[in-house]
């Protein structure tokens, strides 16, 4: 039975790879097509279906694109996202990628991350 189980959330998480993969790639971001409500999920997926060389590519590219200094995600210089709930809980969607970025050992991120995600508690 639990087999079973672990075969049937594998079999979700490839389909959900293969459909996401498709559709999203690090070329995207890099031409500021993809807000980062859109992504802040896919490492985590990356990583779950076993594509680290491409979670890593992906989480450089959110580091290039999206992190800032103080350690936030941003989609453009003063807005988070223009997804307005996601907006309104910047932290959320902060935590996601920080925790993506601490699996892979880059903690040139993930330290930085969870210093700014301090600030809500």
């Amino acid at each position: 039975m639990l087999t079973t189980r672990i075969e049937q959330y594998q079999k979700a998480i490839n389909k959900s790879y293969e459909y996401l993969t498709k559709r999203l790639s690090p070329e995207m971001i890099h031409a500021g097509e993809v807000d980062l409500s859109s992504i802040y999920k896919y490492p985590t997926l990356l990583q779950l279906a076993g594509k680290l060389p491409q979670c890593e590519h992906f989480i450089e590219a959110i580091k290039q694109y999206y992190f800032k200094e103080d350690g936030d995600f941003l989609t453009y210089p003063e807005l988070k996202s223009v997804n307005t709930i996601l907006d309104s809980y910047q932290p959320y969607m902060n935590g996601w990628l920080a925790i993506a970025a601490h699996k892979l050992e880059r903690f040139d991120i993930s330290i930085h991350a969870y210093e700014f995600l301090h600030n809500f508690s």
